[in-house]
């Protein structure tokens, strides 16, 4: 029977989930990678639905794939334009666009965020990959097993949800702040950009190595870098200390009663918060350890669940300082038959609902073949390209910090970032916009509150 239901308060059209693989094989057509992804639809029944104003609409739709023949050198630029492209959903969930030549193979994706998370995306790369190598192979493949539809979030455990009630002075997320070096898109529309970094081996295995000394995990480092860098980049400076607003991921698909099957594609996480105070004299893994504490003791009490209901109830937690996801080890093979995997990147975008003055920003990590992968996405023009470039290579130097055990204090931190990234120098204006040191003229504006 066909399956309608409303959207519930966790699911939106606005947010999709863009994603780009790079992948090599002497014997991969087109053909094979449109009939790979009609297997992926026919095993996991979120790609079979459709949305049709406010409901889910069980429709056995064509997926939309587009070919292009030639590779794309710029695959961020590529990447970052589908991500603020339009969508008709009374088409297809999921929109391709696949490029190829000789061997190699570049797939750009986007895929509606209304029903499925961060895990779910990354359980689709690889239930594809998989189904891709064996159609190389033989051309009767068989869908492996068609899983059920399953509405994650109506599996709450509690029957009483208390709530949740944050009253402190908290820094508030990073308002508006214009670049003057960058042109303006069309009057009133803005875009989110994605700023991507891969850490190499060895920095990861530091990265991994101190973590398991200090006993803290990615999503402990990647909060404390994001709450630091989130006071350091505004000026004037907020004065320590400072209460901070934390946002992360959860997943829930084991809080569940019962528990849901990992091999579901669904949407199955939601915000753990917590309050967090920095001072001058907090260090680094002091930080680190506190929230990944906050955060171990918020998921025993099932706290996304009760953020969940208390949000199903019309009660609304404050917004946060900032919000960090840590997607962990991507369950993603380097190698699967013939196909080899080279590289996969991924960001969140909106497609209409971004306006010129919008001021938010994500970060995400996972690490994929042994590398940590950071993503900084963030509103453009409402936070100018400058402030964006900033925030990245603060996140970037933190992370570094921790590969190399360091443990300043936020005081000690904030004077090695002001020196690292001055604000305003020939040197950083040159390296942010591309224009040399010596043709600019234009001052720059400070980030502001």
């Amino acid at each position: 029977m066909p399956i309608r239901r409303q959207l519930n308060e966790r699911e939106a059209l606005e947010t999709n989930i863009t994603f780009y693989l790079e992948f090599e094989g002497d014997r991969i057509s087109k053909e094979h990678v449109c009939r790979a992804f009609q297997l992926v639809r026919k095993q996991h029944p979120y790609f079979r639905l459709r949305i049709d104003e406010r409901a889910y609409v069980e429709d056995d739709n064509e997926l939309q794939i587009i070919h292009f023949g030639e590779l794309f050198l710029d695959w961020q630029q590529e990447l970052v334009e589908w991500a603020n492209s339009s969508r008709d959903h009374s088409k297809s969930l999921m929109f391709l666009k696949h490029c190829f030549e000789d061997s190699k193979h570049q797939l750009f994706g986007v895929v509606n965020h209304v029903g499925i998370d961060g895990l779910g995306y990354f359980l689709l790369v690889d239930t594809f990959l998989d189904y891709l190598a064996r159609l190389i192979e033989s051309i009767d493949v068989r869908v492996t097993e068609e899983r059920p539809f399953v509405d994650m979030l109506s599996q709450y455990p509690l029957k009483e949800t208390p709530e949740v009630c944050f009253n402190r002075d908290y820094l508030e997320r990073q308002a508006k702040d214009p670049d003057p070096n960058q042109a303006r898109p069309l009057a009133g529309k803005g875009e989110i950009i994605g700023n991507f970094e891969k850490f190499d081996k060895n920095i990861t295995n530091n990265v991994l190595i101190n973590s398991l000394r200090n006993k803290t995990p990615m999503q402990g480092m990647l909060s404390t870098a994001g709450m630091l860098i989130s006071i350091w980049i505004r000026k004037p400076r907020p004065m320590l200390p400072q209460w901070i607003m934390n946002w992360c991921s959860t997943n829930l698909r084991q809080q569940a009663e019962p528990p849901v099957d990992t091999n579901d594609i669904l949407l199955g996480s939601c915000p753990l918060a917590w309050e967090q105070e920095v001072n001058q004299i907090s260090t680094l893994w002091q930080l680190a350890r506190t929230a990944t504490q906050q955060i171990h003791e918020n998921n025993l009490k099932r706290y996304g669940f009760i953020i969940w209901n208390n949000q199903k109830s019309g009660f609304r937690i404050r917004q946060p300082t900032l919000m960090t996801v840590s997607n962990g080890y991507v369950p993603i093979k380097t190698q699967y038959g013939s196909v080899k995997v080279i590289d996969i990147r991924a960001m969140t975008g909106h497609y209409d609902s971004v306006t010129s003055n919008m001021s938010s920003h994500m970060t995400y990590s996972a690490t994929f073949d042994g590398q940590l992968q950071l993503i900084n996405t963030f509103t453009y023009p409402g936070l100018g390209k400058q402030w964006g470039e900033r925030f990245h290579s603060g996140m970037i130097y933190i992370l570094e910090r921790f590969a190399n055990n360091r443990d300043d204090t936020v005081a000690a931190l904030f004077r090695s970032l002001d020196e690292q990234f001055p604000l305003g120098s020939d040197i950083e204006r040159a390296r942010l916009s591309g224009i040399p040191a010596s043709a600019q003229t234009a001052p720059i504006l400070s980030p502001s509150d």
